[in-house]
């Protein structure tokens, strides 16, 4: 009953409430509703201005927000293109391989631009060389080491020719070519001071790449990287290829290109020294062409010059790998065995004599057929041995050979040894 009257209470409350502002607005004069018409009109413009003003605000704000993130994301991903360039710098410059830098080239080109295939090519002297290539989709990606027929109507080739470099300014184009060597993205030429050396190429890219502007300045840099890279390890290599031609050169003959006596010398004590260390034998030969004299007297010196260089082919025939063959002086030679003792030495000895022997000598004209032979000496290292020792006996061996009618091989007598020996 409560409840009912204090929901009666409140409807009845209710109803004089409306009653009475019913009662007020009617009581309004017609004037004063115009007057308060206009002001909230007036209030609702200002109202409209505001949020005119937020609106356009609130747009700057997205823009400047928008631009501050493309802005930030240039700078991410400058900031990691720089990165890579300073790691392939420093790869790069930290190996002399050829095949490795290109390598390291070649991976960037593809990290940096999205490249699906790219290659390098080098000038070769005065012809052209693919050195390497990644991306033709069969696998092992062997592409022929020349450039193929028609290259010189190439991009790759007017880029070559004219330093310039190409970047293709067609997306919708370029997004259509396949790997293919008739097809360039980009062309960038590696020029060291002023010398172009070859190009790196895009022949394609992915479907979600484009070769932007700062993508291709930055595969420039990359070229010029490549270029300084590639020239020094060029450069280097020639310089050890010079270096090893001129060690060479020094241990060499230069008429029969055997090792020459200041070698012979040299090798000779260090296989001692490593014979008796290990207590292995070690036999020497020392060979005297026959009558040599009489062929340079009859066929000239040319002629026995050319029957030198025709042994000296003869003992390398005859030789395993640690074995050492050298021209001793004038029309002689020694031949070093290590491991070997003066039975199996002798064996040796018979094998290079019997192959002289049975050999057609030519003069250089390639004229004359002439036989020649040779006189051999053999003596093993003994206990005690020096290097000295060792070469007299064997040329007691060889004079022996000398005075038993020549073409043969002798061994030094034990009383020889012994008598050296002590």
């Amino acid at each position: 009953m409560e409840y009912f009257i204090i929901g009666t209470s409140a409807v009845l409350l209710l109803f004089l409430t409306y009653q009475w502002l019913e009662g007020r607005r009617q009581s309004v004069h017609p004037m004063d509703r115009r007057q308060q018409t206009a002001s909230l009109e007036q209030r609702l413009a200002v109202l409209e201005g505001q949020v005119a003003t937020l609106t356009t605000e609130r747009d700057d704000a997205l823009r400047t927000i928008e631009s501050q993130r493309m802005a930030q994301e240039e700078l991410d991903e400058l900031t990691r293109q720089n990165y890579i360039l300073h790691e392939i710098n420093r790869a790069i410059n930290t190996t002399v391989d050829e095949g490795e830098i290109v390598t390291i080239i070649l991976q960037a080109m593809v990290t940096l631009t999205g490249a699906e295939s790219a290659s390098i090519i080098l000038f070769e002297e005065e012809d052209l060389r693919i050195v390497s290539h990644c991306g033709f989709g069969d696998g092992t990606a062997c592409l022929p080491e020349r450039p193929p027929e028609g290259f010189r109507d190439s991009i790759a080739w007017q880029v070559l020719t004219s330093g310039q470099p190409f970047i293709h300014n067609d997306p919708a184009e370029y997004r259509r070519y396949q790997p293919s060597l008739t097809h360039y993205v980009a062309s960038i030429p590696l020029t060291f001071i002023k010398e172009v050396i070859g190009c790196i190429n895009i022949h394609s890219m992915g479907p979600r790449y484009l070769l932007t502007p700062s993508k291709a300045e930055i595969l420039q840099i990359l070229g010029g990287q490549a270029a300084l890279a590639l020239k020094n390890a060029s450069m280097y290599h020639q310089l050890r290829r010079q270096n090893e031609y001129f060690a060479k050169q020094a241990v060499t003959d230069g008429l029969t290109g055997l090792h020459n006596h200041r070698f012979f010398q040299q090798r000779l004590q260090e296989l001692l020294e490593e014979s008796v260390a290990q207590e292995r034998p070690l036999t020497l030969l020392l060979l005297d062409i026959d009558h040599f004299k009489r062929c340079n007297d009859t066929y000239g010196h040319p002629c026995g010059d050319e029957i030198l260089r025709q042994i000296a082919s003869i003992l390398r025939g005859h030789l395993g790998p640690q074995e050492v063959a050298a021209r001793y002086g004038g029309e002689e030679f020694a031949v070093i065995l290590p491991a070997m003792d003066l039975h199996r030495g002798m064996e040796r000895g018979e094998q290079i004599r019997l192959a002289v022997a049975n050999f057609c000598f030519q003069n250089p004209d390639r004229t004359l057929c002439l036989n020649m032979t040779v006189s051999i000496g053999a003596a093993e290292k003994l206990t005690g041995w020096g290097k000295s020792q060792l070469i007299e006996a064997a040329d007691r061996a060889l004079y022996r050979a000398k005075g038993q009618g020549r073409n043969r091989v002798c061994a030094a007598f034990e009383s020889e040894i012994t008598e050296e020996a002590g």
